[in-house]
């Protein structure tokens, strides 16, 4: 029985070094924050882009139409009939 305790005692302790090197390069809440903050700005930034990209290709991807020709009318033309002569 003194065996097993003294082997779990010495288990114990290679536990707690291990466990004390995992806590060392283990992150804190201000690594965290601020990973956040970068994931946030990525976000925005890559659909800002995405969406700058999108809307440049959907513009640009069709041939432009040709103009439509108007077709000029000419002016109207107006007939001036002088009055008719009076009888005398």
């Amino acid at each position: 029985m003194e065996a097993r305790v003294s082997a779990l005692e010495q288990t114990t302790a290679e536990v707690r070094e291990r466990l004390a090197r995992i806590e060392a390069t283990m992150a804190t809440k201000d690594d965290v924050s601020a990973l956040i903050k970068w994931m946030v700005g990525l976000d925005i930034g890559i659909s800002a882009a995405a969406i700058t990209i999108i809307t440049f290709v959907l513009n640009h991807a069709a041939p432009p139409r040709a103009p439509v020709p108007q077709i000029l009318q000419p002016p109207p033309t107006v007939i001036v009939v002088p009055p008719a002569a009076s009888p005398r």
